[in-house]
């Protein structure tokens, strides 16, 4: 310990004397307003051996020996250096700590997703007790081992209760330990602690700055916390952990580090360094384009800056020289092809070895010329111009000043302008002549003295995403508009057009130097009644209904249609014109119009037509579109089919039976007969039931007979036979028998169960209905049936939606004829 007294008592002579040669060399924190970073060179390389590297990860400098000691991440340990690197000083592991060499962090959850978590300090304080004292995070423990400046194990911090992300130690030689942040109480929050700089060091307190953060922690000489916040930005807190400000919004740095003589804030960014004032005040440069890095550290006294390059395995190192202060100004007198830059150069009392202006489409800019003025070594500024020259008109252009002296080049921030247009005074008009296919678009443009030639873009708006995207389509004839220095009036008319229809046009006009297009405008096509195509057409036409066909074109405007039809040889005048539901259609295009009528009279000349229907009003209230009647057709209904029955006589009646007789004529179609009884009462008979078959679908008469039992004696019974088919039924004549014996209690027969009626026969068909069944489950054949003959007592209006519904639910039944 005696020697370690002795040698932290060498240590703080030396301290006082790089203080002492830095403030003669820097005379103030102000100076450096006329000061800036230029690289100086780098050292190490890929490997373990002696100053090697494998992933350099944390920095840190020895203001009073000029030292750095670099994290070996992948290698696990730490080497130092002299202060340029060209010297090797030694390493150290941690072998001789309690808890054994550094590890990387034990499970994955440890890892961050920016900076590193192999972190180290110095204390460079030198009326600290541990002045010179290196403090390293050991990730894979959890714990800091603190050591000599020559490696030696002096003690340990421990007892930390979440992942270090980052230790730093501020001009009183007071060690701040932050750690990761977690959830607590509803807020995002991450433990600094601060230990002073005893042997060992003892901890003093304990804040909680909000936000998650990554790794990275430094303290300025007013002991305010710089931190980064789970996204990677820079915050500022005070000593009690209250939020004071944030630095960038870039997201991506990967550590901080504070200059111990100037108090400035500089920021690793990865592959760039933002430097800011002192305590964080308005950034005053940043070097860009660098090689990755995820730490970096400043030396207090000679503020020379090293940055660990981990995918190179070097330290990187920039010194801070005396640099011409630059500013871009606003560009002026702008043209199609040429623009004047501007700036402001201040020398700092060096001679001014370079100045240009940098410009191109993007900030990689590829192109530039030189100020113009002779600038010498004054300390007053000085502004600069440059002509530009070769630029493209209607282009927005990044342009920066770069100026230097003999310590190296400070670059100016970027700047924009966009050059003129390549032909002036490009104006879209209004449309005009507006009809439902045509218009007339009109513009306007100034030449001026060069020959400029125009023409109109122009295309419907079909959807939302087609206006988003490119509504255009369609480009009118190019024109010349000649090269008057006057304003020109233009116009293209355009054709072919769709009714109703919003359009969006705008003028483009060319010239030697390039392409102009005015602004966007919009106009819409007039509405017209929809367009009747062609003549109408019937077909599957039967006894008692037929399709209708037309062509209709609704021209872009929701259109109501129905089919009007009579059995008259012209519709003009007809009373007795029935009408099918409306129907709507709003195409572009010439669509089909089919419906379904029905009820028709067989053997009958039918007349029909369509009628059309688009009247509205637009949303000034204006009066669109109009009525569309379509010529007329006419059709004759087949003669349809007869059916009849013929009731015959009763024979071998007893008390108790009799044989009942008929015959019937299915009229050529699948039908079923029925014998119908019941007690006689004359016109009020009421029938029942008592048997049912199939009749086959014979043209001609066919006998049947039906024995019957159960009957009462000597009670007078009357009796009918009928027939049914999809096209209606037929009711034979009654007639009656009056049982043997004296009459007793009457009761009726037991009925029988009813065939149902077979399905309606559709023109075309050409399969044949299953044979009905004489008792149990109806067959779809007759469930359609049943329900066709439902839908003839709808409404007329609700008939042709009600026989969809029914083929739909059990389907079209094909028969022979």
């Amino acid at each position: 310990m005696q020697a370690h007294a002795r040698c932290a008592d060498i240590r703080r002579v030396l301290t006082l004397l790089g203080l002492l040669a830095a403030v003669t060399f820097w005379p103030s924190a102000s100076a450096y307003a006329g000061t800036g970073y230029v690289a100086a060179g780098s050292f190490g390389a890929e490997g373990s051996g002696e100053g090697q590297f494998k992933s350099p990860a944390g920095v840190a400098v020895n203001d009073a020996t000029n030292d750095v000691y670099v994290y070996d991440a992948g290698n696990t340990r730490v080497q130092w250096f002299n202060s340029d690197g060209s010297k090797f000083e030694g390493q150290f592991d941690g072998s001789a700590a309690p808890t054994g060499q550094f590890a990387p962090p034990s499970a994955p959850s440890e890892d961050a997703t920016h900076g590193t978590l192999f972190n180290l300090a110095i204390d460079n304080d030198a009326s600290s007790p541990s002045a010179g004292d290196v403090y390293v995070v050991d990730p894979g423990h959890n714990v800091i081992d603190k050591f000599s400046a020559t490696g030696a194990y002096v003690s340990q911090l421990t007892g930390f209760h979440a992942p270090i992300f980052g230790v730093t130690i501020d001009s009183t030689g007071h060690v701040w330990v932050a750690e990761e942040g977690k959830e607590e109480n509803g807020a995002n929050v991450g433990p600094v602690e601060e230990f002073d700089g005893a042997l060992p060091n003892k901890p003093i307190t304990e804040v909680k700055p909000e936000f998650l953060r990554s790794p990275g922690v430094a303290v300025d000489s007013e002991q305010n916390l710089y931190l980064l916040k789970g996204g990677a930005d820079a915050v500022k807190f005070n000593h009690e952990g209250s939020f004071l400000e944030g630095f960038t919004a870039c997201g991506c740095n990967t550590g901080l580090a504070i200059d111990e003589g100037t108090d400035e804030l500089l920021l690793d960014q990865g592959t760039a360094t933002a430097r800011f004032g002192s305590f964080g005040a308005t950034l005053a440069e940043t070097l860009e384009d660098l090689p990755f890095s995820q730490a970096l550290a400043v030396n207090g006294g000679t503020h020379r800056l090293y940055r660990s390059q981990r995918e190179a395995d070097i330290v990187a190192i920039f010194d801070l020289v005396s640099l011409p202060e630059v500013v871009t100004g606003a560009a002026g007198e702008e043209g199609r092809t040429t623009a004047k830059a501007q700036g402001e150069v201040n020398p700092g009392g060096e001679q001014v070895t370079s100045c240009e202006f940098e410009y191109g489409t993007d900030t990689s800019y590829g192109q530039s010329a030189a100020c113009e003025q002779a600038l010498g070594s004054g300390s007053a500024s000085v502004q600069v111009s440059a002509q530009l020259t070769g630029l493209t008109a209607t282009t927005t252009y990044h342009v920066r000043l770069v100026a230097g002296n003999a310590h190296g080049t400070r670059k100016g921030a970027d700047a924009t302008f966009t050059t003129k247009v390549a032909v002036e005074g490009v104006q879209t008009g209004q449309a005009g002549a507006v009809q439902s296919t045509s218009a007339t678009l009109t513009g306007s443009l100034e030449p001026n003295g060069s020959d400029a030639h125009y023409f109109f873009e122009y295309g419907p708006c079909t959807s939302p995403f087609a206006c988003e995207s490119s509504p255009y389509g369609s480009t009118t004839a190019g024109a010349d508009a000649g090269s008057a220095s006057e304003d020109e009036s233009v116009s293209a008319a355009v054709s072919a057009l769709k009714p109703h229809q919003t359009y969006h046009f705008r003028m483009v006009a060319e010239n030697a130097f390039g392409t102009t297009r005015g602004a966007e405008q919009t106009f819409s096509t007039v509405a017209v009644a929809p367009q009747i195509v062609g003549a109408p057409s019937a077909a599957f036409v039967t006894s008692q209904s037929a399709v209708l066909s037309a062509s209709l074109n609704p021209e872009h405007l929701a259109t109501r249609y129905h089919f009007e039809y009579a059995p008259c040889p012209v519709l003009v005048g007809c009373a007795g014109v029935q009408s099918t539901a409306d129907e709507e259609s709003s195409a572009f295009f010439t669509v089909p119009a089919t419906q379904e009528i029905s009820g028709l009279r067989s053997n009958t000349t039918y007349s029909y037509r369509i009628v059309a229907d688009n009247e509205a009003e637009d949303e000034e209230g204006n009066h669109i579109g109009g009525t569309a009647v379509g010529p007329e057709g006419s059709l004759t209904t087949d003669m349809g089919t007869i059916l009849q029955a013929q009731t015959g006589p009763a024979s071998a009646i007893t008390a108790t039976s009799a044989m009942l007789s008929g015959s019937v004529n299915p009229g050529g179609q699948v039908a079923t007969y029925i014998f119908e009884l019941g007690v006689d009462q004359g016109q009020a008979t009421a029938y029942g039931v008592v048997f049912s078959a199939d009749a086959g679908s014979s043209t001609a008469f066919v006998g049947e007979s039906l024995p019957i039992a159960g009957l009462q004696p000597g009670t007078t019974y009357a009796y009918r036979i009928v027939v049914r088919s999809g096209f209606g039924e037929a009711v034979g004549q009654s007639a009656t028998f009056t049982t043997a014996g004296v009459a007793g209690v009457l009761s009726s027969p037991v009925s029988l169960p009813l065939l149902l009626v077979p399905g309606i026969v559709f023109p075309g068909d050409s399969a044949s209905a299953p044979a009905p069944k004489k008792a149990g489950k109806p067959t779809r054949a007759q469930l359609l049936a049943r329900a066709m003959k439902a839908c003839a007592k709808q409404p007329k209006r609700r008939r042709a939606v009600c026989r969809r519904k029914a083929e739909k639910k059990y389907g079209r039944v094909h028969h022979k004829r």
